[in-house]
C-alpha cells in the first residue's frame, strides 16, 4: 500500500506520504484518500474490509465507485462519475467539493445508503470528507463507518415504539403511567372510557382515580413499585369522574432508564365490577343449587361417561347405604342392577335424546334390590366435558302401597263374590233345610211304623242316612253364608282345642305327625265352641289332602296385641288385640292363583266328586262371622300356613243367650239339632 510517485510528482510529497500513511493506518476508522483526479490514492485496512476491496490489487485510475462497489458506475461506459446518477452521489459530491480548493477546515458529513454490486446487500454509511494540503497539492480524505446495524436497531426501536403506541392506544385495558411524584405521563383511550377523564384533563396532574379513603393504600403500593416490585392482579376500588366507584384489577410495574433507575410507574387496570357481580351471582346460584343438592329428599348423583360417580348427595348415600367415597370407588355399575331388563332401553333412550325417565332397580350396600324412579340427563360442564346426572327416588313404599292396594282390590272383589254366592247359598240352604226337616221328620215316623223285619226299613234307613249327609252339607253352606244359628261365648281356646285333638289325630291319620303348641295365658275369644270344631276339622282335612306321604301338622296359639301387627296387616279389620290360631302343614303348598280362589265356594283342586269345595269357605265364613280375619301365605312346595285372628274377649262365666248372625233363625229349627 503506497502512494505512487507518479500520482504525486513533487519530491517533498514522498516523505510526507510515508508519515501520513502511518497516521491513517493507526486510525480505528475506514479511511480512503482520493487524489486531485478523483482516483483512489490510498485506503487503509479498515476501508478495504468495509468495502470488501483491495487497493493494491486495482489498476491505476481506480475511482470512488470502483472501490466502494457502487452500482451506478455500470450505467455509463466510462464508469464512475459519468452515470446520470453520479452528480447525486453524496460521496462523489463531497470528494469533488474537497478537491475544488476548499479550505482545510471544510468538512462535509452525512449518512447514505450505498447500493453495491456483486449481489451484496446495501449498507448504510456514515461519512465525513475533508480536504488536505499535501506537497503543494490537495487531496480528499473520506472517513466512513458502517452504520447498517445501527440503522436496523433504530428502525426496530421505532417499530417497537410504534407497536407499543398502537397497543397503548388500542388496548381495551385502561393503561396509564405516572412519574415518581404521581403525576400522569400517559393516559390511553380505554382509561378515558373506564374512568371518564380525557387525556387533556389528567396529563401532568396527579392521578385522579384514587378515592380519598384509599390514598394511604395507593401510597403503599406506589412505594413498593418504586422499590422495583411488580404487582399483578390486585383487586382495588377506584373512582370515576362522575364520583361512582368501580372494582378494578390492577397490574403495575416500574419504568426504568438505561441505568436501571426507576423513573416512573406504569399501570394496567380492568373494570371487573360486572365480573364480580356475576361471580357473586354464580356463587349465590351455586349455593342455591348446592343447598338443593345437599337437602334434597331424592338421591342425586353426578357421573362421568365411563360410569364413575363424581359426587352424590346425602339422600343418595342414605338410600344406598354407602358413603360418597364408597360410591366413587364402586361407580355406577356397583349401584344399578345390571340384570334389570329395562336398563339397556333406558341407556339407548338417553344416548338418542340426551335424557330418560324410567323405573329401574338399584342395589343397596347390603345387597337388597329395591325399585327406584330415575331421571337422567346428559350435560356439559364449564370445561365442555360431557357428564350425566341421576335423580333417583326410592319408590319401595309406593310399590308396596300399590301392591297392598291391588291385594285389597282382589280381596274386596273376592269378598264381594263370596258375599254374592253366600247370599245365594244361604237362601238355597235355608229353603233346602226346611225341606230336609220335613223329609227327616217323615222318615223318622215311617221308621217307627215299619216292622224291623220289613225290608222297607232298610230302604228307609238309607234314605235317612242320605238326608243326614245332606243336612251336613246344608250346615257348611250356612256356615259359609254366616247364617247358621250360633251361641257365642267367652271361650278358652287352648282348652277347646285340647278337647278335640284326638279327633283331629284320627282325621289326619298316622302318617302325619300332629304338633300342638299352645301359648300360656292365652286371652279368651268369643265364639260358638262348635264353630272351633268346624274350623279345625276343615283345616285338618285340607292339610291331610295337601300332604303326600308323611308330614307334619302344627297347631299354635298366640296373643297378638294391636301394636304387634305389621303395617298393613290389619288392613280393613277392626283395630285391637287378637288371638291368633295358626294351623300349618308342610304339604305341597299353593300357587298365587289357587290362593286367590281359596275361599270361593265350590272351588277345589281335587278331582271331580272328591270334594264339595265348601270346607275352606265355611272356615272363612265362621271367622268373619265372629269379627276375625284369615291370612294365608304360601308358595308351591312350601306348605300352607293358615293364620286365624279372633278378637280378644273379656272372660265371662256362663253361656250367652242364643245369638244369630246375618239372618233370623231357620224357621224355629235349632242349628244344633242338625246331625254333627
Amino acid at each position: 500500500m503506497s502512494i505512487s510517485d507518479e500520482r504525486f510528482p513533487p519530491p517533498a510529497f514522498e516523505a510526507t506520504c510515508a508519515g501520513f500513511k502511518k497516521i491513517i493506518d493507526s486510525i480505528p476508522i475506514a479511511i480512503t484518500v482520493f487524489d486531485e483526479n478523483e482516483e483512489v490514492a490510498y485506503a487503509n485496512e479498515l476501508s478495504e474490509k468495509l468495502f470488501a476491496n483491495s487497493f493494491e490489487a486495482k489498476a491505476p485510475g481506480l475511482r470512488c465507485g470502483d472501490f466502494i462497489g457502487c452500482t451506478n458506475r455500470h450505467r455509463h461506459p466510462r464508469g464512475c462519475g459519468y452515470s446520470p446518477d453520479c452528480p447525486n452521489c453524496p460521496f462523489l459530491r463531497a470528494i469533488r467539493s474537497a478537491l475544488s480548493g476548499e479550505s482545510a477546515d471544510f468538512i462535509q458529513a452525512g449518512e447514505a445508503l450505498l447500493a453495491r454490486d456483486r449481489a451484496r446487500e446495501p449498507i448504510w454509511i456514515r461519512y465525513k470528507v475533508r480536504p488536505v494540503q499535501v506537497g503543494g497539492g490537495q487531496i480528499a480524505v473520506l472517513a466512513t463507518e458502517d452504520i447498517t446495524e445501527e440503522k436496523r436497531t433504530a428502525a426496530a426501536l421505532r417499530q417497537q415504539e410504534a407497536f407499543q403506541q398502537a397497543i397503548f392506544a388500542a388496548s381495551p385495558v385502561a393503561l396509564y403511567s405516572i412519574d415518581l411524584l404521581g403525576n400522569v405521563l400517559a393516559w390511553n383511550a380505554s382509561a378515558e372510557r373506564v374512568f371518564g377523564w380525557s387525556a387533556e384533563e389528567v396529563l401532568g396532574k396527579p392521578l385522579p382515580l384514587v378515592p380519598e379513603e384509599k390514598q394511604d393504600e395507593f401510597r403503599r403500593l406506589r412505594d413498593r413499585v418504586q422499590a422495583g416490585e411488580t404487582l399483578t392482579g390486585l383487586e382495588l376500588v377506584r373512582r370515576r369522574k362522575d364520583g361512582s366507584t368501580i372494582q378494578c384489577s390492577l397490574s403495575t410495574a416500574p419504568i426504568v432508564d438505561e441505568t436501571g433507575a426507576v423513573v416512573g410507574i406504569t399501570g394496567a387496570m380492568q373494570d371487573i365490577t360486572e365480573r364480580k357481580q356475576m361471580e357473586g351471582a354464580v356463587r349465590a346460584s351455586e349455593g342455591h343449587y348446592r343447598s338443593l343438592f345437599e337437602h334434597s329428599h331424592d338421591g342425586i348423583m353426578l357421573t362421568a361417561p365411563d360410569g364413575s360417580i363424581l359426587d352424590a348427595n346425602p339422600a343418595a348415600c342414605r338410600m344406598l347405604g354407602r358413603s360418597v367415597g364408597e360410591l366413587r370407588r364402586i361407580g355406577r355399575n356397583g349401584v344399578v342392577n345390571l340384570a334389570d331388563p329395562r336398563l339397556q332401553s333406558a341407556l339407548e333412550t338417553r344416548a338418542r335424546l340426551g335424557r330418560y325417565q324410567t323405573e329401574l332397580t338399584f342395589i343397596r350396600a347390603d345387597g337388597t334390590i329395591f325399585p327406584v324412579d330415575v331421571s337422567s340427563t346428559i350435560y356439559h360442564d364449564q370445561d365442555g366435558l360431557q357428564k350425566t346426572s341421576l335423580l333417583v327416588r326410592d319408590i319401595s313404599e309406593r310399590k308396596q302401597a300399590e301392591a297392598d292396594a291391588e291385594r285389597l282390590r282382589d280381596r274386596l272383589t273376592q269378598s264381594q263374590r263370596i258375599e254374592s254366592v253366600g247370599r245365594l247359598a244361604g237362601g238355597v240352604a235355608h229353603e233346602f233345610n226346611n225341606k230336609l226337616m220335613v223329609i227327616l221328620g217323615y222318615i223318622e215316623l215311617a221308621l217307627n211304623q215299619v216292622d224291623p223285619a220289613d225290608p222297607l226299613k232298610e230302604d228307609l234307613s238309607i234314605v235317612q242316612e242320605a238326608a243326614l249327609k245332606s243336612a251336613e252339607l246344608v250346615k257348611q253352606l250356612l256356615a259359609f253364608a254366616q247364617k247358621q244359628m250360633i251361641q257365642p261365648m267367652a271361650l278358652e281356646l287352648n282348652r277347646k282345642i285340647s278337647d278335640i285333638l284326638t279327633m283331629v289325630e284320627v282325621l289326619v291319620g298316622e302318617r302325619i305327625t300332629l304338633i300342638w303348641s299352645p301359648s300360656a295365658d292365652l286371652w279368651p275369644v268369643r265364639i260358638d265352641p262348635s264353630q272351633i270344631d268346624q274350623v279345625l276339622v276343615n283345616l285338618a282335612l285340607n292339610a291331610r289332602d295337601a300332604i303326600s306321604g308323611t308330614g307334619t301338622l302344627t297347631i299354635e296359639t298366640e296373643n297378638i296385641s294391636e301394636r304387634e301387627f305389621d303395617p298393613g296387616e290389619l288392613e280393613n279389620a277392626a283395630p285391637g288385640d287378637y288371638v291368633r290360631l295358626a294351623v300349618r302343614d308342610d304339604g305341597c303348598g299353593m300357587t298365587p292363583e289357587v290362593q286367590k280362589a281359596l275361599f270361593e265356594p265350590f272351588f277345589t283342586t281335587k278331582p271331580f266328586g272328591q270334594s264339595t269345595g265348601l270346607g275352606l269357605p265355611a272356615v272363612h265364613g265362621i271367622v268373619s262371622q265372629n269379627g276375625g280375619f284369615i291370612r294365608v301365605t304360601s308358595s308351591p312346595g312350601q306348605g300352607a300356613p293358615f293364620r286365624i285372628y279372633l278378637p280378644r274377649a273379656e272372660a265371662a262365666s256362663g253361656r250367652s243367650r242364643n245369638s244369630f248372625s246375618g239372618s233370623p233363625p231357620l224357621l224355629g229349627k235349632r242349628e244344633n239339632r242338625l246331625p254333627s
